[in-house]
């Protein structure tokens, strides 16, 4: 089979590899879509079914933290290190669910870029206030990890520090 997805992303270029591969396709043409500007996200989509006081309360502010790593990519031919974010690991509290808990940061995101310092969980500190910030959580053993990832290294240095910080206040 010959690879011709060289400008669509890897899980999508999997993903048509495994589905061409079941259909006995012997190869893939695949078309890289333009995904158009970055909308802004709509508080109230993003926070549906969470209930008023859940909305007004950080997802960050409710566990300890147990540790905190810088996250960085080797990119380029020089295999430059640029940073990428930061992963905040807080005690998981007994039947916390990593979809919940991502889900409630994705609400405080959107609530953020939306409102700014109006919104009810905003916090200057906060490294879910950082601009291009996205997240993904994950349990690890007895730990609820936030991965906090952005493509900017602007924003990726600052959520880095604002995590530093948060994990000493």
């Amino acid at each position: 089979m010959r690879n011709v997805c060289s400008k669509v992303s890897l899980p999508h270029t999997a993903k048509l590899l495994v589905i061409a591969t079941l259909f006995g396709m012997s190869s893939v043409a695949c078309v890289a879509m333009d995904r158009g500007p970055i909308e802004r996200p709509d508080p109230e989509r993003a926070c549906h079914g969470l209930d008023q006081q859940t909305r007004s309360q950080s997802v960050l502010a409710h566990g300890t933290v147990a540790d905190i790593d810088d996250r960085h990519e080797r990119v380029g031919k020089q295999r430059r290190r640029v940073a990428r974010g930061a992963d905040i690991a807080v005690h998981a509290e007994p039947n916390s669910n990593p979809a919940y808990l991502e889900r409630r940061a994705r609400c405080e995101i959107a609530q953020n870029r939306a409102w700014g310092e109006a919104s009810p969980t905003h916090a200057s500190d906060s490294p879910l206030a950082v601009k291009d910030v996205d997240v993904r959580v994950e349990r690890r053993g007895p730990y609820m990890v936030f991965e906090l990832r952005s493509d900017t290294p602007e924003s990726a240095r600052s959520i880095q520090e604002r995590a530093r910080t948060f994990g000493h206040s």
